[in-house]
């Protein structure tokens, strides 16, 4: 039971506290492991609350920015616009920053239509965006987390790649994969296999504005927690190609 509990351990699920009953030497290495246990849940119920704290706190002075800009007489067009564009680039990457420390441990997993889902963020995206989900498919997972780890993966090739992107939903095997790409010019061989990594932003990406360098980190621990994995690779034929791989509902 305490082999089992602790590889059951991670942040995202703790498991139930151990019986100490039985031989002394096994109640007091039970004992020690439930501490442990709750000293992770107390960290991750602080952690909780100062995201909490920092979304409020940050995106409340963002807010009378906006408010104080909207009422200035006389701006010049190309300033405000420019004001504009950086609330949004702060405002985006404070998002970023709270899912990664916020993980998806509050939200529960329910049966899902993945096609639907996908189709519902889309969009929200507005973007000009191909879709051909085949027929219906459930999956177990937590939708928001899930919405949030799509709209990761459509920002950065809206920002940095090339339309059309694409989105489509598939099967291989017990997996539903979805698959997400654009037609820009790829992320050069030596970076794809750090792009999963926070914080790694590519060259091509270091070049432009915006961006904290954790949207496929986030899409990555999101497919992880629901028992699949991300895959990044370039295109044969130009841009980069994204699969997000999770488990179907058999």
């Amino acid at each position: 039971n305490l082999a089992a509990a602790a590889d059951a351990t991670d942040q995202e699920q703790l498991p139930a506290r151990l019986p100490v009953d039985g031989p002394t030497e096994l109640a007091v290495v039970a004992g020690s492991f439930n501490a442990m246990r709750d000293r992770l849940e107390l960290q991750s119920n602080r952690r909780t609350q100062m995201l909490a704290a920092i979304s409020h706190d940050l995106r409340t002075p963002l807010a009378k920015i906006r408010l104080e800009l909207a009422m200035i007489p006389g701006i010049k067009p190309d300033s405000e616009a420019l004001i504009v564009r950086q609330l949004e680039r702060l405002d985006a990457m404070l998002s970023q920053f709270l899912d990664f420390g916020r993980g998806i441990e509050n939200e529960a997993a329910v049966e899902t239509d993945l096609a639907a889902l996908l189709q519902d963020v889309v969009d929200d995206f507005g973007l000009d965006i191909i879709i051909d989900p085949p027929v219906e498919r459930a999956a177990l997972l937590r939708p928001l987390a899930v919405k949030r780890a799509l709209s990761n993966i459509l920002r950065n090739a809206e920002i940095y790649g090339a339309p059309p992107i694409e989105a489509s939903l598939g099967r291989e095997g017990r997996m539903l994969v979805i698959t997400i790409r654009d037609h820009g010019n790829g992320v050069g061989e030596a970076d794809l296999a750090h792009l999963l990594e926070p914080f790694f932003r590519s060259d091509s990406a270091r070049s432009m504005t915006g961006g904290s360098g954790l949207g496929f980190a986030i899409a990555n621990e999101t497919a992880i927690a629901h028992g699949g994995a991300l895959g990044i690779r370039n295109a044969p034929d130009g841009g980069l190609l994204v699969e997000m791989m999770i488990p179907a509902v058999e």
